[in-house]
């Protein structure tokens, strides 16, 4: 019985070994953004609405730039008024 023990006593810390060796684990760093307070907790609002916090929210978006390559929506300045 205590050879069995020690049978799995190696194969799992083998596996931890190997699951070790082949984590990556992805440093975070952080933004610090402005908001309008009243546009702030609409976004909250929402947020919670959809069942994530706003950061998960600018990691979904922020990933979406990155994989896309660019912003995923229009952004145009509107037309002047000609005189």
């Amino acid at each position: 019985m205590f050879s069995l023990f020690l049978q799995n006593s190696l194969h799992f810390k083998k596996l931890l070994y190997f699951c070790h060796q082949n984590i990556i684990i992805m440093s975070q760093s952080a933004y610090t953004i402005r908001l309008d307070s009243d546009l702030k907790k609409r976004f909250d609002t929402l947020c919670e609405g959809f069942g994530m916090s706003a950061s998960t929210a600018f990691n979904i978006f922020v990933r979406a730039v990155v994989r896309q390559r660019k912003i995923p929506f229009e952004i145009e300045m509107p037309e002047e008024d000609v005189i």
